[in-house]
């Protein structure tokens, strides 16, 4: 008997996750739903996703992929591989629900889910452009487009009674996002006004990320271990640097006018002015403290003079 809701479904609407995220993650995902609950994954290409997940060195999916268990869950699991965004745009439109009442009588059997699934993965959409030498070359929209027919079918299988889950949740994965770039439209197939100008006017790639996120609603960002290691490298060099060009400003003649330079010392001074006051107290008036404040006070006033 399938529960109503498994306390396993994921608590967001819509993730994107972008950057150097282990390969098997998507399996991983795909694989931690609920009794009863059924996934889609969408891939570009099954040679691709076979080939990533053979790159990454995981232990557990060597081990354990081909158990009973595990066998029993990706049997709920169906992958298709559209070749294209266009086939893609078209098996997101396609796909139904077998009770949903607004279906028509014939339906595909190849698109049709029963129940609906609790949880949809897109696996590398940026793919499909990257790799893009058709004649007509995408654009920034094309990639929104996927996305949002993404959203609006997931939206679709929420609303239906069969969902164990209650809600359909939409997982992004794509580690090249951040290297796409899409110009916002298509060039004319000829040229409507002067040849020189058209080719002085090229259409200018735009990144996609910073769209593509207003879709979603978190993202999650994966970086190599060299490349936090060298942006901690390149924080620390440059407040060593700041660090070295403050104390050669200080040495500079010229430097005690400075009102930087001056703030600084009044706060320095200030500072040791509430020190020496409290000593005075905790000594009960020890003569000593009081000729430091004195002398403190002096030469307070001789660099502000």
């Amino acid at each position: 008997m399938c529960q109503e809701q498994s306390s396993h479904s994921p608590q967001f609407k819509a993730l994107l996750i972008h950057g150097a995220y282990p390969q098997s993650v998507p399996i991983h995902v795909s694989l931690s739903i609920a009794q009863c609950e059924r996934a889609i994954l969408i891939s570009p290409s099954r040679q691709s996703l076979i080939r990533d997940l053979g790159s990454c060195d995981d232990d557990w999916l060597l081990s354990s992929s081909g158990s009973g268990s595990i066998s029993s869950i990706s049997s709920r699991v169906r992958i298709f591989y559209p070749p294209t965004p266009k086939h893609a745009v078209a098996l997101l439109s396609l796909l139904r629900c077998r009770d949903d009442d607004n279906a028509t009588d014939v339906t595909e059997p190849k698109v049709t889910v029963d129940p609906a699934p609790s949880l949809l993965i897109l696996h590398e959409p940026s793919a499909y452009f990257l790799n893009d030498k058709t004649q007509c070359p995408s654009t920034l929209s094309s990639y929104l487009l996927l996305v949002a027919h993404a959203r609006a079918i997931t939206e679709y299988f929420s609303s239906q009674k069969s969902n164990p889950a209650r809600s359909t949740s939409l997982l992004v994965f794509d580690s090249r996002l951040d290297q796409l770039k899409l110009p916002l439209f298509r060039a004319p197939s000829e040229l409507a006004f002067d040849a020189q100008q058209e080719r002085d006017n090229n259409l200018r790639p735009e990144a996609v990320l910073p769209a593509a996120k207003r879709y979603f609603d978190k993202v999650g960002t994966f970086q190599e271990r060299s490349t936090r290691a060298a942006a901690d490298l390149m924080a620390t060099t440059e407040d060593e640097s700041a660090s070295v060009e403050f104390f050669a400003f200080i040495i500079k003649p010229g430097s005690s006018l400075h009102p930087a330079f001056l703030l600084a010392a009044d706060c320095c001074f200030a500072a040791l002015f509430f020190v020496f006051i409290w000593l005075a107290y905790l000594t009960r008036g020890n003569v000593h403290f009081f000729v430091l404040l004195i002398i403190e006070l002096l030469l307070w006033a001789s660099v502000k003079w």
